[in-house]
């Protein structure tokens, strides 16, 4: 059994941690009478009860004003043995578990668990802040508070927020104690809202859904960086899905069903065109874990777009385009990035620029393959695209380009398009979801097409126009980044 070394430090250190060890035994005592709690919202909604609307006005409608209420209702803050209890039987994901008790290590420890050597030895570092953050759990545990802070409403009596008490809690047990202090805070807020059963509830079908916390809501100081959305599946739990998971999640599967992804993108039209999850159940386990993981982030990102009256911050429409793109790009294992035409998969997608990190910041990338690859479509099998447009021409829509996805995107999350959406939402689901088909079956096809023609000085043009976009973006935050060690 090894040992700290002997020095004073490390014997105040053992003994603090064996102080907790044994506040915490005594409400283990009964702890172990506890079932897992259900972490069901109290504010909940299904997509199949608003069947035949489209993703849009089920989204700027029934959602938005869910995510608005269960941000002004206070929840009360449970237990460390809740919160113990659900971590280790798998509520989570296994990664947000990592994130979290990360959040109780210091450098020492986080530097000790990436060089351990056994299963024993990680354990061990992580026993250790599990005893860490039940305590710190002492200090917040049966409060009531909201995820929002409400002082610009000035109402009678405010809720305390959730982020200001755990703040306050930190400083007192000194944790948090490095340059990520707030966005430490902010997402232990996160998680520690929906243990708490705050926030708002989407329910794809009985075992998938997502839960929203934390989004500024109209008449309150907006930020279109506020809220998360975690995804709830059978196959890990919840899940906080950054995008270069949500990439990768993707990428794999439609690398391994290059040739049936049909099925998949078909699900995820209806749900979008119509708010229909027929589709979706047909899906296996896993299709349905990254279509949740898809539509808990996509909803996040249309609600930070909302803030603005959808004129900015359209992170929705990137989302949605990459997903499109990678039914050719992840079939072929193709992408366009700062080298040009290469091998390469979606996560290329994703980059740091100027002010933050996200698929956006290579969207200028990711336009050349979009039009280079419309235009393969075009040649190999042009009444797919000629379908799609009719269609949308039904619907009055003018913003013609050479990009298929890109104009279907802006088409779809156009207000003013819905009633027609709506009218041929069936066959407009179908078209997509044929093109999006061919894009697998056919990515030989379109290699050969694209490897032909990339070299057009059109092309080459606009990748050089990219790199100097991104390159700029690097600079500036190099800038920001100088600014701030000052």
């Amino acid at each position: 059994m090894s040992t700290l070394p002997f020095r004073k430090e490390n014997l105040l250190k053992s003994a603090g941690i064996a102080a907790i060890a044994f506040v915490i035994a005594q409400n283990n005592a009964f702890a172990g009478q506890l079932q897992c709690r259900a972490l069901f919202t109290s504010t909940s909604m299904r997509v199949s009860d608003y069947k035949g609307l489209t993703y849009f006005e089920t989204m700027t409608s029934i959602v938005k004003e869910q995510m608005d209420n269960a941000a002004m209702k206070p929840f009360t803050i449970v237990d460390g043995v809740t919160i113990k209890n659900n971590l280790e039987s798998n509520v989570f994901h296994p990664e947000v578990k990592e994130e979290i008790l990360r959040l109780f290590m210091d450098s020492a420890d986080v530097k000790v668990l990436r060089s351990a050597r056994t299963q024993k030895d990680k354990e061990k570092i992580e026993n250790t802040a599990m005893l860490k953050m039940m305590d710190f759990m002492q200090e917040l545990a049966g409060q009531e508070v909201t995820i929002v802070n409400l002082d610009h409403l000035n109402l009678k009596e405010t809720p305390p927020f959730l982020l200001t008490q755990i703040l306050k809690a930190a400083d007192k047990k000194g944790v948090f104690n490095n340059s990520r202090k707030i966005l430490n805070a902010m997402n232990f807020a996160t998680f520690l809202s929906i243990n708490s059963q705050g926030g708002s509830r989407v329910e794809i079908n009985k075992d998938n859904f997502f839960v929203n916390v934390g989004y500024q809501m109209d008449g309150v100081e907006k930020n279109e960086k506020s809220g998360r959305s975690s995804s709830r599946s059978p196959e890990y739990g919840y899940n906080d899905a950054s995008d270069t998971y949500l990439l990768k999640a993707v990428d794999q599967l439609l690398s391994s069903t290059k040739n049936q992804s049909g099925h998949f993108f078909g699900a995820m039209m209806d749900l979008l065109l119509k708010s229909d999850p027929e589709k979706y159940n047909l899906l296996t386990a896993n299709e349905q874990a990254v279509l949740t993981d898809f539509l808990a982030v996509y909803s996040a990102e249309f609600r930070r777009s909302l803030m603005s009256d959808l004129q900015s911050h359209r992170w929705m429409d990137d989302l949605m385009e990459t997903y499109m793109i990678s039914a050719y790009g992840s079939a072929a294992e193709k992408v366009i990035g700062e080298q040009g035409f290469v091998d390469g998969h979606a996560d290329t997608y994703f980059a740091v620029g100027a002010n933050g990190s996200g698929i956006g910041v290579m969207r200028k990338h990711r336009y050349v393959m979009q039009v280079i690859v419309t235009e393969a479509i075009k040649k190999l099998k042009p009444e797919l695209i000629e379908h799609i447009d009719d269609l949308m021409d039904q619907a009055n829509w003018n913003h013609r380009a050479n990009d298929i996805f890109h104009d279907f995107a802006l088409f779809l999350n156009a207000p003013e398009n819905q009633n027609q959406i709506k009218e041929h939402n069936g066959k407009i689901s179908q078209a997509m979801t044929s093109i999006l088909d061919f894009m697998g079956t056919h990515h030989k096809s379109i290699t050969a097409y694209i490897e032909k023609n990339i070299e057009q000085d059109r092309f080459q043009n606009k990748i050089k126009s990219a790199n100097d976009i991104l390159e700029s973006k690097r600079k500036l935050k190099a800038e920001k980044d100088k600014q701030r060690s000052r």
